[in-house]
């Protein structure tokens, strides 16, 4: 299934160059908004904390590391600018999976 790249509105274009860069494949930055507003939801409903808190909310888009220095990667350029994303602590279980990013 092919997934279509649209243009996000908080992630400008240097946040998603500098994500594909650290990635090394720009097909692995989703930004599609059905396909973001589903990984969004990571399964929050369970909680009925979460719930309240994370209903509404969607990421800008979606990175998908493959490996440790990938995440590792993510994580230093998202801090370094201050986008909001998975907690560092998290980092294991992220692995193979979609890692989200929104600007503040």
């Amino acid at each position: 299934m092919e997934l279509q790249q649209d243009k996000v509105t908080s992630m400008d274009a240097i946040h998603i160059a500098a994500l594909s860069s650290i990635v090394g494949d720009s097909s692995r930055i989703l930004t599609a908004p059905p396909v973001v507003e589903q990984l969004s939801r990571d399964f929050y409903w369970y909680s009925p904390v979460l719930r309240k808190q994370l209903a509404g909310k969607v990421a800008d888009l979606a990175v998908q590391p493959l490996t440790p220095e990938e995440v590792q990667g993510i994580l230093r350029y998202c801090y370094a600018k201050e986008i909001p994303g998975p907690l560092a602590e998290r980092a294991p279980e992220i692995m193979d999976r979609p890692f989200l990013c929104k600007q503040a």
